[in-house]
C-alpha cells in the first residue's frame, strides 16, 4: 500500500511483494534519476511484509534513501533482524550490498515526521494513522 500526498514522495506501508512493481514504476517514470527519499512503515515482520525489499529495484539505485520504521523486536534491532534473513544461503546479498541506503528505525509511541506528514505510530505499528497539515487530498493506492 502506498500513501501519496500531493507532490511529496510516497509513504510505503510494509515491504511486501508489491514493492517490485512499485520499483519498476518509479524507475520507468524517471522519478529516481536524481535520487529519491522514501519512507516505509512496517506493521510487523512476517515474511509477507518484508520479502519485497531485495526485489525493490529502486533500493538498488545509488541516490536512493529508504527509511524503514518498524516496531521494536526482541532479539535485536530491525537492522539485525533483516540481516538474519537477507544473507546467503537464503538470499544472495544482504542489506549493505544494496546500492541505495536503507536505514532502520525502531518506532515506539512517538510521532514520526515525514516532511509535512506525521504518523502517530502505536508501539506495534499494526496500524498507522497519517495526518497531513493543510491537505484534504490524501490518496491510498496499491501499486499497479
Amino acid at each position: 500500500m502506498i500513501v501519496e500526498v500531493g507532490s511529496d514522495p510516497p509513504i510505503i506501508l510494509d515491504l511486501g511483494t508489491g514493492l517490485r512493481p512499485l520499483g519498476l514504476e518509479l524507475d520507468a517514470s524517471g522519478a529516481c534519476d536524481d535520487g529519491v527519499d522514501l519512507v516505509c512503515f512496517l506493521s510487523h515482520l512476517h515474511w509477507d511484509h518484508i520479502i519485497g525489499l531485495p526485489f525493490f529495484t529502486t533500493a538498488h539505485r545509488p541516490g536512493t534513501t529508504l527509511d524503514v520504521y518498524g516496531p521494536p523486536q526482541v532479539g535485536g534491532s530491525l537492522h539485525d533482524l533483516f540481516d538474519r534473513v537477507l544473507h546467503p544461503p537464503f538470499f544472495p546479498i544482504n542489506v549493505e550490498e544494496l546500492n541505495g541506503r536503507v536505514r532502520f528505525h525502531e518506532a515506539l509511541s512517538d510521532d514520526v515526521m515525514v516532511g509535512r506528514r506525521r504518523s502517530r505510530s502505536a508501539r506495534s505499528l499494526m496500524s498507522a494513522r497519517l495526518s497531513v497539515s493543510g491537505s484534504r487530498r490524501t490518496g491510498l493506492r496499491s501499486p499497479s
